[in-house]
């Protein structure tokens, strides 16, 4: 039983017609009939005479009566959690990823439902620089809510509780999001000589170098990346070059090295297609690697509208799946 057929039951019970009853209903006749049949089985009574008009039974008298109170009562708790919603205000400053992130679209989803849901809620993106540590910032009240990553082998390697000391202090404190599957992709420009073969081991790819910008956006989840590469003793030569987007980085003719991808941005096209003319998509043989994201958060300053926020993050991310 749900608030629809209720519904059904009260349009009928006014209009004393399926014709005009499945009318306002905006649905077929057969429809509504189908409804009412199940409202029937599903309370064991008929409800419904078969008269001209249609007349209730006593049950379905009864039920009519019911069933006006829990419309009213189910419309009077959503207009309760409206104001309730409304009443939850201030700003939550987070850290902005777009676009370069495997994040970025769900938390982009949250993000617009808060503002829906929560209009008191004011939402503002700090933009990332080059300079802006996240740690750094949350502590110095620049943000509310930042993000950090940490890649992990999942067969041979799982992340434990101290990897993220300087994320859960006296400061601060870490909320785990999601454990994302992520194939390891890395374009590879023409001089690469991995090019013509197009694909090698983890490795290999870290023995010919790794190109990350200089910029915030890529920041965390490059590092991260590198870091777990030195875990597996790979030792990549890195190299950061300033850039605005991946199209500049390969205009400036790099030479040979790779530079890491997310899946995110291939498959929501982020690339230009000009990205494509010089490079190569290519995944190592061995890329069965995961992303642990969290959210930063600073201790005993988080008023009702971050946690809101952060609570939403939480489950729309956990939601979403365990692998991508």
């Amino acid at each position: 039983m749900d608030i629809s057929t209720l519904e059904d039951l009260i349009a009928l019970g006014i209009h004393k017609s399926y014709s005009a009853a499945a009318r306002k209903r905006y649905m077929s006749h057969t429809t509504l009939y189908r409804h009412i049949r199940a409202l029937e089985a599903e309370l064991g009574e008929p409800l419904i005479l078969s008269t001209n008009p249609i007349m209730l039974t006593s049950a379905g008298k009864i039920v009519f009566e019911k069933a006006g109170n829990i419309i009213s009562e189910a419309a009077d708790m959503k207009r309760t959690l409206r104001e309730h919603r409304s009443i939850v205000c201030g700003e939550v400053r987070l850290l902005d990823l777009t676009p370069q992130n495997d994040t970025m679209p769900l938390i982009s989803r949250t993000l617009f439902r808060i503002r829906k849901d929560y209009p008191g809620i004011k939402l503002s993106l700090v933009e990332p620089s080059a300079n802006l540590d996240v740690l750094t910032a949350i502590k110095k009240g620049l943000l509310d809510i930042g993000f950090r990553y940490h890649w992990y082998n999942q067969d041979t390697y799982r992340p434990q509780t101290d990897i993220h000391e300087e994320l859960e202090s006296e400061d601060v404190s870490r909320v785990m999001l999601k454990s994302l599957h992520f194939p390891v992709r890395f374009g590879i420009g023409t001089e690469h000589p991995l090019y013509d073969k197009g694909t090698g081991t983890l490795a290999e790819f870290a023995q010919y170098g790794i190109i990350q910008p200089a910029n915030k956006i890529y920041q965390d989840s490059n590092d991260a990346f590198v870091a777990f590469l030195h875990r597996e003793g790979l030792c990549p030569k890195l190299h950061y070059i300033a850039v605005n987007n991946l199209l500049s980085l390969w205009l400036s003719n790099p030479g040979p090295f790779a530079f890491l991808l997310t899946s995110e941005m291939l498959a929501t096209q982020m690339l230009p297609p000009e990205f494509f003319d010089s490079v190569k998509v290519v995944a190592p043989v061995d890329d069965n690697y995961w992303m642990d994201v969290y959210a930063i958060v600073k201790k005993g300053a988080m008023d009702e509208a971050v946690l809101v926020t952060l609570a939403a993050l939480e489950s729309d991310l956990n939601q979403d799946g365990a692998a991508r």
